[in-house]
């Protein structure tokens, strides 16, 4: 009689043991797919920001009127020698509709384009979900002036395709760029 109460003492004990296992086994997984998606949607984001710094930085390259062109939250236009050839180029960075990203389970995520003279050079793939640029004075206030506009403030948030938990794993990046050749505002701009 002992024996049988140890044996079934025993498989209790083993099988609280082999589900706290299973348990920590699944949680493991899911964190370790979780960090999988969010460290994609990082490098997604830090390759398109290596493109973003280097276009923004030269904006102005070669121009005497004003580099920034046309400006909205989800769209810009400027005036640079992007490719450093002495012909200074309009660069268009545009974020799509919703609906141009459909092919991934995401619902929130975009497209976003680079287009330089009119040919289209990059386009993400689907996962950007908001890009936003702001223009700054030289106080560092918001300004909607482009002949004010001293720097530019990027934000992209990337998602990831595919959700975890209900939620997409995602990165944002912002960085406030304050491009040497943009035509800084003087009083000969204003005939004195």
């Amino acid at each position: 009689m002992d024996s049988n109460i140890t044996l079934i003492g025993s498989i209790v004990i083993g099988g609280i043991f082999m589900m706290s296992l299973m348990s920590f086994y699944g949680s493991l997984t899911e964190y370790s797919a979780e960090k999988t998606l969010e460290l994609l949607s990082q490098e997604t984001t830090a390759s398109f920001m290596e493109i973003i710094n280097h276009d923004f930085r030269k904006i102005g390259g070669g121009v005497a009127s004003p580099a920034i062109a046309i400006t909205d939250t989800f769209s810009l236009t400027f005036f640079a020698d992007v490719d450093e050839d002495g012909t200074v180029d309009e660069v268009q960075y545009s974020l799509s509709t919703t609906a141009l990203a459909s092919s991934t389970p995401n619902p929130n995520d975009r497209i976003l384009y680079r287009t330089v003279n009119g040919v289209q050079t990059v386009n993400t793939a689907a996962g950007v979900t908001a890009f936003n640029v702001d223009l700054l004075d030289q106080y560092g206030n918001f300004t909607t002036t482009l002949m004010n506009t001293w720097q530019v403030v990027v934000s992209i948030t990337v998602e990831s395709p595919l959700q975890i938990d209900g939620q997409y794993p995602r990165t944002v990046w912002e960085h406030r760029i304050a491009p040497n050749n943009l035509v800084r505002p003087t009083l000969e701009n204003y005939g004195s």
